[in-house]
């Protein structure tokens, strides 16, 4: 088993180091000077694919705990000191986690019952063993949460060795589901890991358990399960069970077959490319009638006639982030309406919230949705023309563009306005107390006009896509990563609302400015196809 292991690490170090390689020709400047042949230079190819496995490691090790900072750490700050809410942090954290990761994940995220690419290059196409691939990967996956998990999972509990049993404890509910799985398929032909209904329910009473009972003082006590002697003792024993059930299971093979056909590969890889296909419309013939435009001229005329054509794309995309905005104020309303003990606490929370906006607003724009809908629908064919190229006619083309994703953007955003004014009228019950909000409805405002530009600017200036929908520019993937850091950690700053919205006033105006600018001065040599 650990020969089929090290020959899957060694394939994964290959894909690594090509991937690498590749990233590294799109960088600019440097992308130039690397040549194709490095791909067959082995000694080369060795030291990049080594940087590579270090940096996915430190990637690994960023992503869990990000992970829980998103799903643990920072709605539990939310309950207990903003919404005022009086249960124990420690408890809350790792209740939402429990809830999260050994029930969900163990149940979503199957090893031996899913089709996957890396499975089939290696069990179909390299004949490597089955069931030693198999088991290799499950037994790796479960020592790599431990280690991948352990710092930031310390860091909630405080105790090195609680946040150790627990994962061991994860490790051991992720074997006792993969064993569960394998064994209804084999004796009562269930395909759980299929049932699309099943993992309906578990998502919706998972989630609402994490974050509704702690949202109504419900502390669960983690003595009382991960931590309890008794709990431990049963799920090690139960894992190490089913890790013996594992190793001796026989039909490894036929599960192979059946989930790992080349049709069933090439399915999921349809379904990867048509999720980037679908912001391509199909058009009736109402939305083909341009005559309405018929006032209209040059680019005006052209992109007007494009969000037309392409209007359920974008009214689509706001109406999914609308409701769920709604959703989410009535239920603020419905608390501050059934539970008048949280008033004054809500009230502070909304005066203080600003800098949260942002990571709010970065989520809520649909800016990266239009751009793609853009070049898929129109830029795509027209960027083929040099005269499309030219900086005024870029220009032009941005500015009719942007205003038309200003009103896009700034629906939700007033959306958001609206019911912030109405929870905080009902907490502090005066009428004319909705002018303390005032300074956060302008600063969510000028964050949608940011936001707006912010990516519609990358576009221009990035133009990261290729004309299958794939992503290829790491400048592209490195901006819109460093953008959502520092989106989160603006959640970190610690003043009033009318200075952090003057704040962002004024680097919208900053910002705005410089891509007009950038946008003129850059886009003509950038944007462009990429292949």
């Amino acid at each position: 088993m650990s020969a089929v292991f090290l020959n899957t690490l060694k394939y994964s170090f290959a894909e690594g180091a090509n991937t690498a390689i590749y990233f590294l020709k799109r960088i600019p400047f440097i992308g130039k000077k690397i040549p194709d042949s490095l791909y067959a230079h082995s000694g080369a190819k060795q030291i990049i694919g080594i940087i590579a496995f270090i940096f996915s490691i430190l990637f690994d090790f960023l992503k869990k705990s990000a992970y829980v900072g998103l799903i643990c750490i920072l709605p539990c700050m939310f309950i207990t000191k903003k919404a005022g809410i009086h249960i124990d942090s420690i408890d809350t954290q790792i209740f939402i986690f429990f809830m999260l990761s050994f029930i969900i994940g163990s149940f979503s995220r199957p090893i031996a019952m899913k089709s996957d690419k890396s499975a089939f290059n290696m069990i179909i196409l390299l004949r490597t063993n089955p069931q030693k691939y198999y088991l290799s990967q499950i037994i790796y996956r479960a020592v790599s949460q431990v280690v991948f998990f352990l710092p930031i999972i310390s860091i909630v509990t405080g105790s090195i060795l609680d946040s150790l049993l627990m994962l061991v404890e994860l490790g051991a509910f992720r074997f006792i589901v993969e064993a569960l799985y394998l064994y209804l398929y084999d004796k009562k032909s269930m395909q759980l890991c299929d049932n699309n209904y099943f993992h309906a329910v578990l998502w919706i009473s998972c989630l609402a358990a994490a974050y509704g009972l702690p949202f109504l003082s419900i502390n669960i006590n983690r003595g009382l399960y991960v931590l309890n002697p008794i709990f431990a003792v049963v799920s090690i024993v139960l894992g190490a069970a089913s890790l013996i059930y594992l190793a001796g299971y026989k039909k490894y093979k036929v599960v192979a077959k059946k989930y790992l056909t080349i049709q069933k590969v090439m399915e999921i890889e349809t379904m990867m490319e048509d999720s980037k296909t679908a912001d391509i419309a199909e058009l009736t013939l109402e939305d083909l009638d341009s005559s309405r435009f018929n006032n209209k001229t040059g680019y005006d005329y052209l992109n007007s006639i494009f969000f037309v054509r392409h209007k359920r794309i974008m009214k689509n995309a706001v109406k999914i982030r609308t409701f769920i905005i709604l959703g989410v104020g009535i239920l603020g309303i419905g608390a501050v309406i059934f539970f008048p003990n949280i008033k004054n606490n809500m009230a502070d929370t909304i005066l203080k919230s600003m800098p949260y906006f942002v990571f709010i607003m970065y989520i809520v724009s649909v800016t990266e949705k239009v751009c793609r809908a853009m070049f898929f629908n129109c830029d795509k064919s027209l960027l083929k023309y040099g005269y499309y190229k030219q900086p005024g006619v870029i220009l032009s083309n941005f500015s009719v563009r942007l205003k038309k994703i200003l009103t896009l953007n700034l629906i939700p955003g007033a959306v958001i306005c609206i019911l912030l004014m109405i929870i905080y009228m009902i907490s502090k019950g005066d009428i004319y107390a909705v002018k303390a909000v005032l300074p956060n409805c302008l600063g969510i405002m000028f964050l949608s006009v940011f936001f707006s530009v912010h990516y519609l600017f990358m576009y221009y200036v990035l133009q990261p896509y290729t004309e299958k929908m794939d992503v290829k520019s790491p400048t592209f993937s490195i901006v819109n990563g460093s953008m959502y850091f520092v989106s989160y950690g603006c959640m970190q700053v610690k003043t009033s609302s009318i200075y952090f919205t003057l704040g962002v006033i004024a680097v919208t105006f900053i910002y705005v400015i410089a891509a007009l600018a950038g946008v003129y001065i850059f886009a003509p040599k950038t944007f462009k196809l990429r292949k």
